[in-house]
């Protein structure tokens, strides 16, 4: 079934859980507003019958594909009262001039802004947008004009190279399935089989026969302190969230590769913006799809395809005054079936636990026959039933170790981020570790929970790479998990698998040192795990506090 179709369907299902349409939709009017450079981008409104001048509602997008859906928002929001609109960005659709992802982003939104804050109709103004859309709202969050009073951005965060890369180990399934689907190519049935090209930093031009500039840059900077992600459009971007002086609503999924990103951006509101700002964050991938197969999931309070029902329900809240959620955290917890707020998550209660191996501590890792992922928070463009939290099948295989805790003799609840603490040999001058958490139930049944990537030279969050390790020598590499609301139950044990691959959630690392996409030579290296010296440290919140 056709994407834009199948989503339609969904949100035409799950429109009765937001307030009955009590307006008819009335006029329609399409604007090519002028950039400060000429340019003209395509703009809709739809207004409610016999509605001239009202609040405003408004997202861009760079998917003119999704023209139908964006119709059908509009559509939705002017019959529940709303003068609403989109954008489709520069160069996509019936909007002027040439398309580079977001380096106009900022520029085209404030001027839209501006011609918005002129215009009679427009008394107030909500922005909201998901994704891509929802990136076109931060780069312009630090320059509002008077009339926007609050924000919405589902699936999206303003740390962008923690959502590019993570300790050195670049997320193919994210950005280079973007890039591929966003090139404007037809070769889009070259992935993934086109991230094992070697150097790969070639591959656009030898696979897809075109130059990705854009691209590359995301390649080749691979140090977290580089000037490329630290100043321009990503440096901007980084700060953005502390020059916001509007109450926000943001949206996220514990299973979505925007998270960390997300998070960064809510600890860094100032404080009299966080205390009037809402973070959701449910059991979905991206997309805002179900992406935990542990457990049923029964509450289905905030359910919202494509971010929609929530959107309208914060600005339906925030502009008719009407209550909705408490400002702060507000989290599914998994394994529970509920929803919970809470203040932060990282509640202080660390509890260390020892970790035992059944089996040999090593692992063979040939960049030719890399481990498939199967569950994982990062991914995009892998099938649904690769993405998310899914059942995990444990066997013989050279390629991975598993490591475990004693059995739990209580119910524990996650919340936070938990830190694995590994004791690493390799034969190798450098290489990729790749922990998962994974939880054990009685039955036998394992589902990740999960999952921390990084090189050696990158170890321990480092902000640049370091070429000092020695082969053969033991080093302490510690993962910094994403934060996770998770009820582990009683009897279950925690395992960690460790590997040193994951494909295509992570790009295969070659054994070798130098900038990853710049190698074209390979070795088989055994790695392994000084298991006596390895730990687990998880965040557990006070269970007097859940009830």
């Amino acid at each position: 079934m056709d994407k834009c179709k199948e989503i339609l369907e969904q949100l035409n299902r799950e429109i009765r859980r937001i307030r009955k349409a009590d307006l008819k939709a009335g006029k329609e009017k399409t604007v090519m507003i002028p950039m400060r450079d000429g340019v003209k981008l395509f703009t809709r409104f739809i207004f409610p019958e016999g509605v001239t001048k009202g609040i405003v509602t408004f997202q861009r997008s760079c998917y003119a594909f999704q023209t139908p859906i964006f119709e059908w928002m509009a559509y939705q929001m002017a019959c529940r009262g709303y003068i609403s609109g989109y954008q489709l960005c520069r160069g996509i659709g019936q909007s002027q001039g040439q398309w580079e992802p977001f380096v106009n982003e900022k520029n085209d939104g404030l001027d839209t802004l501006y011609w918005l804050e002129q215009q009679d109709f427009a008394e107030q103004i909500g922005l909201y947008g998901l994704s891509y859309g929802g990136y076109t709202q931060w780069f312009v969050a630090d320059g509002l004009t008077p009339k926007v009073k609050t924000m919405v951005i589902i699936q999206a965060g303003t740390d962008r190279y923690r959502s590019a890369y993570t300790n050195g180990c670049f997320r193919h399934d994210v950005y280079t399935g973007w890039a591929v689907e966003n090139a404007k190519t037809e070769k889009k049935e070259i992935y993934p089989d086109c991230c094992l090209y070697r150097p790969f930093l070639k591959m656009d031009e030898a696979v897809m026969g075109k130059r990705l500039s854009w691209f590359r840059d995301w390649l080749l900077h691979v140090d977290e302190k580089d000037t490329y992600w630290t100043e321009g459009i990503w440096g901007d971007l980084k700060k953005t969230a502390e020059k916001i002086s509007v109450p926000v609503f943001l949206t996220g999924g514990w299973y979505d590769h925007h998270l960390e990103g997300m998070f960064y951006a809510w600890n860094h509101l100032k404080e009299s913006v966080r205390e009037k700002s809402v973070f959701l964050i449910g059991p979905w991938i991206h997309g805002m799809e179900n992406g935990v197969d542990a457990y049923d999931i029964d509450d289905h309070t905030h359910d919202s395809p494509f971010g929609f029902n929530e959107a309208f329900r914060f600005l339906d809240s925030f502009f008719c005054k009407r209550e909705y959620l408490k400002p702060g955290i507000t989290g599914y917890m998994i394994g529970k079936d509920k929803w919970m707020h809470k203040d932060t998550l990282q509640e202080g209660n660390i509890r260390t636990f020892g970790l035992f191996c059944n089996g040999s501590n090593k692992f063979i890792h040939n960049p030719d026959n890399p481990v498939k992922a199967k569950g994982a928070e990062s991914m995009l463009y892998a099938p649904p039933t690769d993405r998310g939290s899914k059942r995990q099948e444990i066997k013989e295989d050279n390629r991975i170790i598993y490591l475990h805790t004693k059995e739990l003799e209580e119910p524990l609840t996650i919340c936070g981020s938990v830190k694995v603490s590994l004791e690493i040999e390799s034969e190798a001058s450098d290489t990729m570790i790749i922990v998962k958490l994974l939880e054990e139930f009685q039955n036998g049944e394992v589902y990740n929970i999960r999952t921390g990537a990084s090189t050696i030279g990158y170890r321990n969050q480092a902000k640049e790479r370091v070429d000092d390790y020695i082969p053969g020598m033991p080093v302490r590499m510690e993962f910094q998990l994403w934060p996770i609301m998770w009820a582990l139950q009683k009897g279950s044990k925690i395992r960690v698998s460790v590997s040193s691959s994951n494909f295509p959630e992570f790009h295969v690392h070659t054994n070798m040192q130098g900038s990853w996409s710049m190698q074209d030579k390979i070795k088989t290296v055994v790695n392994k795990v000084n298991v006596e010296n390895s730990f687990l440290e998880l965040p557990l919140s006070d269970r007097k506090n859940e009830e």
